[in-house]
């Protein structure tokens, strides 16, 4: 099959070259190419983990660590790093229970003790779960490699033009491009027809949906990472998640994540949004006052002096249960991928198969069935 990827980000890409790999004449097509700071995969590096709430993505991150070291085989060098995860919520119980069910190791920290899992941690009265298989994935390398993959097996990688619009029609899929994004005037600048056209795009995807009748309105948002020093372990430090997913456990901030990231200290970020995301909106100037709360809440982590490093504002698109989006429309020949709620990269490796096996109508699984769109219609 001619196959098109909308999105050339943490799925597009692994999508694109699963397809190749498996033989189909594939196009990867991105208005502003691989990392760039208008996506939701930027920034150099991810959180990956077995510890979820729901056993079920226990089991696909347990697939996904399988696929992640398929990739590093295949391109001759690791792209994570394990150095273990402390996640502390007032939901602990629920979080080891899940994690308990699926034979994950794990150990049930309370609430006094969480400094000898992660160094210099201020108890708050809150109880935490410490899992080992965890760390970090190395974001920016990862897309460079599976951009690699796509090439060594055939595919191409477009830059430059903007896919305006997806048409279905009965023997195949016509894209329009042109030179500003989807909804804006602008000129037309080609089409490309293909079999089939895979849309992960990401904060951009809204029109594209729209015009294919998917009826869900994703919520794009963005937020800010400050990467910060200001102790000498600081890239030794273990991943933290802390009332993550909880908003009410973090007050206005949404709880936090953060992680050690090689040669810039330790990246963090408040899970709630810096603001909705505007597609007029270009503007990604980091925002002294979310540093500055950072820097507060850090105090906190055993950093004594903390020093502000490089900040980052990104995107992340939530759908509205929360969950991932994957299905197929136009009887199959388009499958739509979006809704990665920020933490969808650390199934990177493995969501190019699960997409390339939608495009080819294949079974995915009840654990991948879960993401399809009839949750919210039926």
């Amino acid at each position: 099959m001619k196959v098109a990827v909308i999105g050339a980000g943490a799925w597009g890409l692994p999508t694109g070259a699963e397809l190749a790999a498996r033989g189909h004449d594939v196009t990867v097509l991105d208005a502003f190419g691989v990392a760039n700071a208008a996506s939701s995969s930027s920034g150099p590096t991810r959180i990956w983990r077995l510890a979820h709430m729901e056993r079920a993505d226990i089991r696909l991150q347990q697939e996904s660590v399988r696929a992640w070291a398929s990739v590093e085989q295949r391109v001759g060098r690791p792209l994570r790093t394990t150095c273990g995860l402390l996640w502390r919520d007032r939901r602990a119980d629920r979080l080891a229970a899940s994690v308990a069910a699926e034979g994950v190791e794990h150990t049930w920290v309370d609430a006094a003790d969480v400094g000898r899992f992660f160094p210099g941690l201020r108890p708050d009265g809150v109880d935490a779960v410490w899992q080992p298989e965890a760390g970090v994935v190395l974001a920016a390398d990862s897309l460079l490699a599976h951009a690699g993959l796509l090439a060594d097996a055939g595919g191409r990688l477009s830059t430059g033009s903007w896919v305006r619009a997806v048409d279905p029609g009965p023997d195949g899929v016509r894209l329009t491009l042109g030179d500003t994004r989807p909804g804006a005037d602008g000129a037309t600048t080609g089409t490309l027809d293909v079999d089939a056209a895979v849309v992960t795009a990401g904060p951009w995807a809204q029109p594209l949906l729209d015009a294919l009748g998917v009826g869900v309105r994703v919520l794009p948002a963005l937020g800010q990472v400050t990467h910060v020093t200001g102790r000498p372990d600081a890239e030794a430090l273990p991943c933290l998640l802390d009332g993550y997913q909880d908003p009410a456990d973090g007050g206005d901030s949404g709880g936090v994540y953060a992680m050690p990231t090689p040669g810039l200290g330790y990246k963090l970020g408040f899970g709630a949004a810096l603001r909705p995301f505007d597609p007029a909106d270009t503007d990604r100037t980091p925002g002294d006052d979310e540093r500055t709360r950072m820097l507060r809440y850090v105090e906190g982590l055993g950093f004594d002096a903390p020093v502000a490093g490089p900040s980052q504002v990104c995107t992340w698109t939530d759908s509205p249960d929360g969950d991932f989006v994957m299905d197929t429309v136009a009887d199959g020949r388009v499958v739509v991928a979006t809704g990665d709620t920020g933490h969808g990269f650390k199934f990177s490796a493995v969501a190019g198969r699960w997409l390339a096996d939608l495009v080819e109508g294949r079974d995915v699984g009840p654990d991948v069935d879960r993401f399809r769109l009839a949750r919210f219609t039926g």
